[in-house]
């Protein structure tokens, strides 16, 4: 996809990171909308660059 399309901005909405206003996210049987408090359960994300710390391996960052 093109930059600008909303790709980061998903997966903020489904992690968490970011408060929807309106609409709602399916991720599964779960429903993500602007009432929702917690996130699905499994969920895990690198957005953009990570910061990995140089003295751990790859599998302990």
């Amino acid at each position: 996809m093109r930059n600008g399309a909303g790709k980061t901005m998903l997966m903020k909405s489904i992690c968490g990171l970011m408060q929807l206003t309106s609409g709602t996210i399916r991720v599964g049987d779960i429903v993500l909308d602007e009432n929702s408090e917690h996130i699905p359960e499994g969920i895990g994300i690198i957005i953009e660059n990570p910061g990995f710390l140089p003295q751990f391996s790859g599998w302990k960052n």
